[in-house]
């Protein structure tokens, strides 16, 4: 998935936390105006004081309902996003994960009855003959298909961690298998159970229960810190398995033979033939049973520095990127389309310093 969608987060994440630290600021505010001889100053601390729970009251719900609404609407877009970008890294569906292809069938379905019903207002905007189109596309021509993404729609408004693993499962991602490649089975375990607390605390507004805990901005601060955290790992377990869908649809390996060796854990230095290659390509590592994603920032052949090469004979070159990697890492070159040139090489561009 693209940065941009983690980044937009982040962007709807500290507009609350302004606003927390906004109520931080009145109330130390409120504090500080006995020193103020003021009769103005005076009139609007005794005015605070007897809004002050109701304030607190108002300030809990809106900071609350502001952060689950971030946690549903983020979770919704990333799953939805995950589906749609499923469906440019493979060429027929029938070569999707399985779990992917019964689930749409099933969900869409699911969707198109809730439309047809008119009952719930999260699908009023969904057209069911577009869906339904999609559907018989995939049996005729399976080949070229589109994925019904809004089939995957959480239908929850409870949406604690155990549905949040549920939605990950149904659009293909395993959670335990990706929490254990990161290492963060211990951190998402008291993670989550910030996020249920959340939940709960949203559950008890919605649904019109007394509140008897009314949290102050210390404890906005910590949910907001946990919520951060918590949807930073999502975002890195769905956008790790989509660099693995890659790696197996629009890359293709680098074999050991080709490897000559590391150097200054930047500089991949190889023999290649008939590829092309770009800078700001990327080339994909599989480490610890980790895909990622490295960025090429300059090629060099016979100690020059290029912008782009088209090598159609056997050729040593060197690749920078903008990572760490070492030679006992499995390597992924971006299959470009080449056709046989009748030149040892060719060099396209200006040249760069190095």
């Amino acid at each position: 998935m693209k940065k941009e969608l983690y980044d937009q987060f982040i962007i709807e994440l500290e507009k609350i936390e302004q606003y927390v630290n906004h109520i931080k600021l009145l109330k130390n505010f409120h504090k500080n105006l006995k020193n103020i001889n003021i009769q103005v100053l005076n009139e609007f601390s005794s005015d605070l004081k007897k809004f002050d729970r109701k304030k607190k009251y108002f300030d809990h719900k809106s900071v609350i309902i502001s952060l689950y609404g971030l946690l549903e609407n983020t979770i919704s877009n990333w799953s939805q996003t995950h589906i749609e970008n499923i469906s440019k890294l493979f060429d027929n569906f029938e070569e999707l994960p399985e779990k992917i292809k019964k689930n749409h069938l099933e969900f869409s379905v699911h969707v198109i009855d809730e439309i047809l019903k008119k009952k719930h207002s999260k699908y009023e905007k969904l057209d069911e003959k577009i869906m339904i189109k999609n559907l018989y596309q995939i049996t005729s021509t399976p080949n070229d298909f589109i994925l019904n993404k809004e089939a995957f729609i959480s239908s929850s408004g409870n949406l604690k961690h155990s549905k949040i693993v549920s939605l990950l499962n149904d659009v293909g991602i395993d959670y335990e298998q990706q929490i254990k490649k990161f290492n963060l089975n211990s951190s998402m375990s008291l993670l989550s159970v910030n996020i249920d607390t959340l939940v709960s605390y949203r559950n008890d507004i919605a649904h019109g229960n007394e509140i008897s805990d009314i949290l102050d901005t210390s404890q906005f601060i910590t949910h907001i810190t946990a919520l951060r955290e918590y949807l930073f790992n999502i975002f890195q377990i769905i956008n790790e398995k989509e660099i693995e869908y890659e790696s197996k649809n629009l890359y293709k390996e680098i074999s050991v033979n080709q490897i000559i060796n590391v150097y200054g854990k930047r500089l991949l230095d190889l023999y290649i033939e008939n590829e092309i290659i770009t800078v700001q390509d990327s080339i994909i590592v599989l480490k610890d049973e980790l895909y990622e994603k490295k960025s090429i920032l300059d090629i060099h052949f016979n100690t020059i520095s290029y912008k782009n090469v088209v090598i159609s004979k056997k050729e040593n070159i060197c690749l920078k990127v903008d990572g760490n990697i070492k030679k006992n890492y499995r390597f992924f070159i971006l299959k470009k389309k080449y056709e046989s040139l009748n030149y040892s090489y060719l060099i396209y561009n200006k040249k760069l310093n190095f």
